[in-house]
């Protein structure tokens, strides 16, 4: 009668209605009458890929002086073949009620001429994209064995003609069978000839370590930032510069992968191995040396056992020396490793033992037991060190000077011991039995002179803690901090440093809403929680969840979890703690 929607009212419909099969449409429903963000479960349609993570928008306006708010929801749809397809009704819930979702229907029709002019320039453009810009993957061999470490060299071909903006990513590497050394910086070798072109190739050499047996997958991916041409066509006629990345145009950032190569895991064999292995894979040579062959009891001896060559010094675990009765040995502290830090593949390593003996006598360091896993002839090495010769010297003893009473004459005085003597002066003089106590600590001078200092460092100490107190307990300074060290982290491309400012500046700001003591304790779904009863929009609490779990796998995967350059993901911090803000 007003003129006004009733709440709650419900319409579906395909925009368009009717495409081709190379086409794409937009499944919409529209809601009125309500500001909170349904639930639902979409239905399937066989023959239409409807994607899972629809656009939502709300608006509001007056109708007859009433006003109404009306909230839509866009999922993108895509063919696979042709015909009519509908998209039956459904129920979504809405405040704790379900409401039914009216069908709707989609003809898909034959692809146009146009449709196949495109698909085929797609094509050869795909295919162009492959020969201008691939990423390789090449390994020592097709087999690991589980706990060895290998090299790996990922190789990034970069048609010279393509114009690069700046310099590539760091790859990710994509398989889970396998943990990897940090990255240094890539390596850069220009005309490199392949497939007819000539390239820039970058290189990045890393160290792979088998985690997992089995047969398994890995691939590496990496993002390069280019400029596209425009949609019109080349001026040049030589086939050589007709591609889609030649001359000026628009920046884009394309994704390349790697072919995922298979790999073989293979398991240690069992029966053969000895007991003094603890994990060592690769080929080895071993040292020990003692600092000294000649010491008194209780005095410490360092002992070095160091091995060299080829293997998985970066997993690799420290040997034990067997219990002895007359030493005692610390446990081994692990030297800095000498030669390439990153991969830690070839060099060696160094374990210092601390050996103290504990009696005197022609002593021997024990052999320490050692035994590495050769993959090449795939069989144990037992290479235990030899035992050092340690001469331990029983030190001196001190013999008290003062006679026997046995020695005293009988009727002769005792003679005066050196505790009833004191003598104060070097020369001969007066000789007093005892030192009359100073008076100082009587003196009311004497404790002035300690209260005032003590007093002075107390109030000190006071300011100093409610500084702090006051500082950790506003959270427009905490925020501000955090957005520097976040800003800081952008500039110098410190992921790990970006995801920690951001996820405390989160925790900061919900707790600020309901005056948490400490809101950087928040757990996820704490913060989660807050916002729900704070009535936060959907949108903002799928956001806020992926910056916490972005951030809680950084810290514990150590591992890139996204392609987003920072600078962009710092926008997006930036809108998501105005949205917490300004919605809650």
């Amino acid at each position: 009668g007003d003129g006004a929607e009733p709440a709650h009212t419900h319409r579906s419909r395909l925009r368009p209605p009717a495409i081709t099969l190379r086409g794409a449409t937009a499944y919409v429903v529209t809601i009125h009458g309500t500001q909170q963000a349904p639930n639902g479960s979409l239905p399937a349609v066989d023959g239409l890929s409807i994607s899972s993570d629809p656009r939502t928008m709300q608006a509001a306006s007056f109708i007859n002086g009433v006003p109404s708010i009306r909230r839509t929801i866009s999922f993108t749809t895509r063919p696979q073949r042709t015909g009519t397809f509908s998209m039956p009704a459904w129920k979504l819930t809405l405040a704790g009620r379900e409401h039914l979702v009216p069908p709707a229907t989609l003809r898909v029709l034959p692809p146009s001429k146009e449709d196949l002019l495109r698909q085929e320039a797609e094509r050869k453009q795909q295919e162009d994209l492959r020969q201008a810009l691939f990423l390789e993957l090449s390994f020592p061999r097709d087999h690991f064995f589980k706990g060895e470490t290998l090299p790996v060299s990922i190789n990034l071909f970069v048609w010279e003609r393509l114009p690069m903006i700046g310099q590539p990513r760091t790859p990710q590497k994509i398989g889970e069978a396998f943990s990897q050394s940090q990255f240094g910086q890539p390596s850069r070798r220009n005309n490199i000839s392949r497939n007819g072109k000539t390239y820039v190739v970058f290189s990045w050499p890393a160290a792979l370590t088998a985690a997992m047996e089995g047969d398994h997958e890995i691939k590496y991916k990496t993002v390069v930032s280019v400029k596209v041409a425009n949609s019109r066509s080349s001026p040049f006629d030589d086939p050589f510069f007709r591609d889609p990345f030649f001359g000026f145009g628009r920046s884009q950032a394309l994704e390349v992968s790697s072919d995922a190569l298979p790999v073989e895991i293979r398991p240690l064999p069992m029966d053969t191995r000895p007991p003094a292995f603890r994990g060592a894979i690769g080929s080895f040579a071993s040292d020990i040396n003692a600092d000294s062959n000649q010491v008194g009891v209780g005095d410490p001896v360092k002992v070095t056992f160091s091995v060299s060559g080829s293997g998985n010094f970066g997993v690799m675990p420290a040997p034990e020396f067997p219990a002895s009765e007359d030493l005692r040995i610390s446990r081994p502290a692990f030297l800095p490793f000498e030669g390439d830090e990153n991969r830690k593949l070839e060099g060696a390593q160094g374990f210092e033992y601390v050996v103290t003996p504990l009696r005197p006598g022609n002593l021997e360091i024990p052999s320490l037991p050692f035994a590495y896993f050769d993959p090449a002839t795939e069989s144990y090495v037992d290479a235990p060190s030899s035992p050092l010769p340690l001469r331990v010297e029983a030190g001196e003893v001190w013999v008290d000077p003062s006679p026997s009473p046995a020695s005293v004459l009988p009727g002769a005085a005792p003679p005066p011991t050196t505790q009833t003597l004191f003598q104060t002066e070097n020369e001969p003089g007066r000789w007093t039995r005892a030192l009359i106590a100073s008076p100082s600590l009587a003196a009311s001078g004497f404790w002035y002179a300690q209260i005032a200092p003590l007093s002075a460092f107390t109030l000190l100490l006071a300011w100093r803690v409610r500084s702090r107190h006051t500082k950790r307990k506003n959270p427009k300074k905490r925020l501000a901090q955090l957005r520097s060290a976040a800003k800081n982290a952008v500039r110098f491309n410190e992921p790990d440093a970006f995801h920690r400012a951001i996820r405390d500046a989160i925790r900061v700001q919900v707790g600020a809403l309901v005056g948490h003591e400490r809101p950087e304790a928040l757990a996820t779904d704490e913060v989660l929680d807050v916002l729900r009863r704070r009535e936060a929009t959907q949108a903002t609490l799928d956001e806020t969840a992926e910056f916490l779990r972005a951030a809680e796998a950084r810290e514990f995967a150590h591992a890139e979890m996204t392609d987003i350059p920072l600078a962009e993901m710092m926008i997006k911090a930036k809108q998501l703690l105005k949205r917490i803000r300004s919605e809650t």
